[in-house]
């Protein structure tokens, strides 16, 4: 998840118009953390859409849209066990039932990506 000059410039919100007005005046730069979308879904649980960032960007306390919180940050470790990735993760997501009477579970994402 280390930037490039390109993945960066897809993080950033469109400075032209309005929001580029506003983030001006406000001095703030208008630069995103980089972050994973995720959607979560499983039979008879509400899904669940939300995004996870890495601890170690350097936006991650200035997100222009203060999307970031707390428990959506994470830490990848190295990957050891896939030779196409150089990072991997597990994450804990909750669902919801559906229904009143449907209990909570608990799942474990395992992500794997190549570091850019």
């Amino acid at each position: 998840m280390k930037e490039t000059q390109l993945a960066r410039n897809a993080n950033h919100v469109f400075l032209p118009g309005p929001a580029g007005v506003l983030l001006n005046l406000l001095d703030r730069h208008p630069m995103r953390p980089a972050h994973i979308h995720l959607m979560v879904s499983a039979p008879e649980y509400r899904t669940v859409t939300t995004q996870i960032y890495p601890k170690e960007d350097p936006y991650v306390k200035t997100d222009t849209v203060f999307a970031v919180k707390p428990d959506l940050l994470v830490d990848f470790k190295p990957s050891d066990k896939d030779p196409k990735a150089t990072l991997d993760l597990e994450y804990n997501v909750v669902l919801a039932p559906k229904s009143p009477a449907g209990s909570v579970s608990f799942f474990t994402l395992k992500i794997s990506c190549r570091r850019t």
